[in-house]
């Protein structure tokens, strides 16, 4: 019988930690990214929406997405709100930017793209 292939996990050991500590401090480096690059990062949230609204920013490249391109994303079936919670945790956690846009002539829009 077969079972469903498993992903083996690596130790985050000290070195890992003082290399990374080391490229964020002294050489303006992204922690963060450092783990990424070596498979050392999860990349889930544990939000299955901002899980959602990250592969869609990632698919969507350097067009980014509108609030409204993310809300289509649902099929409008969450709430702004639930977004909004969504967005902010990629926005504190790094894996996600805002940029706005102010020259609308009316409310400023939000354009948003994978880090």
């Amino acid at each position: 019988m077969q079972t469903a292939p498993t992903r083996e996990r690596q130790a985050v050991g000290a070195r890992e930690l003082a290399l990374a500590a080391h490229r964020t401090l002294f050489n303006g480096g992204d922690t963060l990214q450092y783990f990424r690059e070596r498979g050392l990062a999860e990349e889930a949230t544990g939000d299955a929406v901002a899980d959602q609204i990250l592969e869609a920013l990632g698919a969507a490249g350097p067009n980014g997405m509108s609030r409204t391109d993310i809300s289509h994303l649902f099929k409008r079936h969450k709430s702004a709100e639930h977004i909004g919670r969504a967005l902010s945790l990629l926005l504190k956690t790094g894996r996600a930017k805002r940029k706005q846009d102010t020259g609308t002539g009316g409310r400023p829009s939000e354009r948003w793209f994978a880090t």
